[in-house]
């Protein structure tokens, strides 16, 4: 209803309805409000003038009905109780069996020191409570994609925010490391995480190190790749590559999350993707002026689907301070700047070719200026190049006119064979 009205207007309009109608009409109206207090409480716990109208409606029902009154008296208790107990810090489920036993380290000094699977878990652990949080009100298309998410959706900025620092926090471990061979050994560690992720059924998780791994300061280190490549690790890339294509509107992806058993924890990011595009694809009323409501069906039906799978927590035992490292390394704030000049210092661009004398001499009019290898205006033109399969792209030299064309060598990585010819990339520029 957030869509086209508030809970003051609705509830004005049931106290109306409610005094003209018969007995029956009456009781589905009292029905209706028990129902919104005791399983939506959340609109009246964070709205007290909304709170304030339903014991107002309590009273004016009274004069008609006392049992009625009586019933949605106890529905506001009993919504209350609901809320507090969906809690995080109250929320202690009942399983049918034990938790795994949790794999505690000696030390947590470094990535290497947690055990892939409990790392695993406890990514999980965090973010299934995030992503638990979330109430369906924040994921309406008119309020989480306006600047004031952080005031009408706090659970799902959380979330998304989360989602972005570990992602940034995989590319930056990666490329901060000098040693080839640990740099190697890191991309392999959160390989391995993100396969008991995918055990686990934290798709999200999935995502988020895909998205690290894939960053353009990762996904250049074509030395750091070779080595891995090597590895049996590597066929786990190749799956979550294609669990994380975004081919077919997701379609790998939505066909592994039908079929998981839960608990799991999705990729909200479709999610937001699908509302988005129902929000814009579809008029908020009719020709006639009434609301367009199998466009709210429509919503309904992906926010019901969430809930579904907030529904089932996951049967595992934290430990505090793996959760507490976990979330103090992932806080950090990475510049994505000092990311990619780190991948350039531990991966130098191979500056050994030449650029094509031809092309050169061909542009003498337009004056070519030279620019260095490593200078901040190459960084704009990171060349990613997909003949048949994903591969890398390095420019070695190059030189820029006036007009903004880019005249190069360009080496192709793929599938193991390395190729080089003469590019030339036209680049418009505004400044």
């Amino acid at each position: 209803y957030r869509t086209f009205t508030n809970g003051k207007e609705v509830m004005t309009k049931l106290m109306d309805a409610f005094e003209q109608e018969d007995k029956p009409s009456r009781i589905k109206i009292a029905l209706f409000l028990r129902r919104w207090a005791e399983q939506h409480f959340h609109d009246f716990e964070n709205d007290q003038e909304l709170l304030f109208e339903y014991h107002k409606c309590v009273e004016v029902i009274k004069n008609f009905e006392n049992n009625l009154a009586s019933m949605l008296a106890r529905a506001v208790d009993k919504g209350r109780t609901v809320s507090r107990s969906q809690g995080l810090n109250n929320n202690s489920p009942m399983f049918g069996s034990p938790s795994p036993k949790p794999i505690v380290p000696k030390q947590m000094l470094s990535l290497f020191d947690i055990d892939p699977i409990e790392f695993a878990r406890h990514l999980t652990i965090i973010e299934s409570d995030y992503f638990r949080a979330i109430a369906s009100k924040e994921l309406l298309t008119n309020t989480w994609t306006k600047s004031t998410m952080g005031d009408s959706s706090p659970h799902l900025l959380t979330f998304i925010t989360h989602f972005n620092q570990i992602s940034c926090w995989v590319s930056y471990l990666v490329v901060k490391e000098a040693s080839l061979k640990k740099r190697a050994n890191l991309i392999i560690r959160f390989l391995k995480i993100a396969k008991e992720c995918m055990n686990l059924n934290n798709f999200n998780a999935v995502f988020e190190i895909t998205s690290g791994l894939q960053q353009a300061a990762v996904h250049r280190l074509r030395k750091t790749w070779e080595i891995v490549k090597k590895e049996k690790e590597h066929a786990t890339l190749e799956e979550m590559l294609e669990l994380s294509s975004g081919a077919g509107s997701f379609s790998a992806y939505r066909t592994k999350l039908r079929s998981a058993d839960p608990p799991c924890v999705p990729y909200v990011g479709v999610y937001q993707s699908d509302l988005t595009f129902i929000g814009d694809g579809n008029n908020d009323k009719l020709d006639n002026g009434y609301i367009n409501f199998f466009k709210r069906r429509l919503v309904a039906e992906i926010i019901k689907e969430i809930q579904t799978y907030q529904m089932n927590p996951y049967n595992l035992q934290e430990v505090p301070s793996i959760s507490e490292w976990i979330k103090s390394q992932s806080s950090i704030l990475f510049d994505e700047n000092k990311t990619w000049e780190a991948s350039l210092c531990i991966e130098p661009r191979d500056t050994g070719s030449k650029p094509d004398k031809g092309i050169l001499s061909a542009r003498k009019s337009i004056k070519l200026k030279k620019i260095c290898v490593g200078s901040t205006f190459e960084n704009a033109f990171e060349l990613e190049w997909r003949v048949g399969r994903r591969c890398t792209s390095d420019i070695d030299q190059f030189a820029i006119g006036p007009i903004g064309i880019v005249c190069g060598t360009e080496r192709r990585i793929e599938d193991g064979r390395t190729e080089e010819e003469t590019t030339e990339q036209i680049f418009w520029r505004k400044s």
